[in-house]
C-alpha cells in the first residue's frame, strides 16, 4: 500500500468537497442558461473521482511504487508555461494563448509528429472556442 497516494486521493477529494460546495454558491448569471457553477462542478466532481481512484489503487496495489527520478528540463518549462498561461489568456485572450500555450507543450513534452501539432495546437482551442461560445453561450475571454 502505498501512502502517498491515499494522501494525496484524501486531498483531492477534501478539494472537491470544497470546492463542488463553492461552485454551487456562485451566483446566477443573466447571460447563460446554465449557472457558474456548473462547469467548476463538474471538474470538481473529476477530481473528487480522481482521488477515489488514487484510493483504491493504492489499497490494491501491494507492492511499494518507487517514484522515477525529476526531468527538471521538462517539468521547469512546463511549470513555466502554466505559471504564464493564465496571465497571457488576460492578456490575449483564450485562442491566441492556447495555441502557443498547446504548441510548446506538445514540443517540451516529445511529441514530433507535425499532424498532432494541428489538430490538438490548433484544432482544440479553436474548438473549445465554438463550443463554450456558441453552444454554451459564455464568453470567453
Amino acid at each position: 500500500m502505498n501512502s502517498k497516494e491515499i494522501w494525496s486521493g484524501i486531498t483531492f477529494i477534501i478539494i472537491a468537497l470544497i470546492g463542488g460546495w463553492g461552485s454551487l454558491r456562485l451566483p446566477e448569471t443573466p447571460t447563460s442558461q446554465l449557472s457558474s457553477g456548473f462547469f467548476p462542478l463538474i471538474l470538481f466532481i473529476g477530481l473528487g473521482l480522481c482521488g477515489i481512484g488514487l484510493i483504491g489503487k493504492a489499497v490494491l496495489n501491494k507492492e511499494k511504487d518507487r517514484l522515477p527520478s525529476i526531468e527538471w528540463r521538462v517539468v521547469l518549462p512546463v511549470s513555466i508555461l502554466i505559471i504564464l498561461y493564465p496571465f497571457s489568456i488576460d492578456w490575449i485572450g483564450f485562442l491566441f494563448s492556447s495555441i502557443p500555450f498547446l504548441l510548446l507543450m506538445m514540443l517540451i513534452l516529445g511529441e514530433r509528429h507535425w499532424k498532432n501539432f494541428i489538430i490538438f495546437s490548433i484544432g482544440a482551442p479553436v474548438c473549445i472556442y465554438l463550443l463554450f461560445t456558441h453552444l454554451f453561450q459564455i464568453m470567453l475571454p
